[in-house]
């Protein structure tokens, strides 16, 4: 039987093997580096919760302790009440929008306008929705909304209550 390794092998010489001894290095390199990128990333990723919710943490404590980061609530921030109900901070937050008379605080601040006073109560809101899930409660919030049917038409109903009453009303 012929050897066709020793023939094959002679077709090669030392620098082709190199050769595809370094491209095949330089491929295992690329991926440990792209892996290592990935793993640097998501490092810092972790890192910046860890931060944030150490802060929230500390901002809690130095305020009384009444803001709660409980785990079954992937650590959102909220109120307990006197009956174990967990109030999350970003509801506490609209409610306290909805309280607010906009002209005590264009009083103090003059030089602001309706919409940033507006636009610094979301961000707020949107602080207060911090939670380790990354879960963006406006958006399962707007998905509720719109997948509920006998709320839409309550609205359908309403909105075509008004049409109503504008054009019986016009002048």
């Amino acid at each position: 039987m012929p050897d066709y390794s020793n023939a094959a092998l002679s077709k090669f010489d030392a620098s082709d093997i190199a050769t595809i001894n370094s491209r095949r290095t330089d491929r295992d390199i690329n991926k440990i580096i792209e892996s290592t990128s990935d793993l640097q990333e998501k490092s810092l990723h972790i890192q910046t919760v860890v931060r944030m919710l150490k802060y929230y943490f500390d901002a809690s404590q130095s305020t009384g302790g009444y803001v709660n980061l409980k785990d079954e609530h992937y650590r959102c921030p909220g109120l307990v009440g006197n009956d174990n109900s967990f109030v999350p901070l970003y509801e506490f937050v609209e409610v306290i929008d909805e309280s607010i008379d906009y002209e005590i605080i264009l009083d103090a601040f003059p030089t602001l306008t309706y919409s940033q006073i507006s636009g610094a109560i979301s961000f707020l809101r949107k602080l207060a929705q911090f939670n380790l899930k990354d879960i963006d409660v406006d958006e399962y919030l707007d998905d509720e909304f719109v997948n509920d049917r006998e709320l839409l038409s309550e609205l359908r109903v309403a909105l075509a209550d008004k049409e109503t009453e504008r054009v019986l009303n016009f002048d």
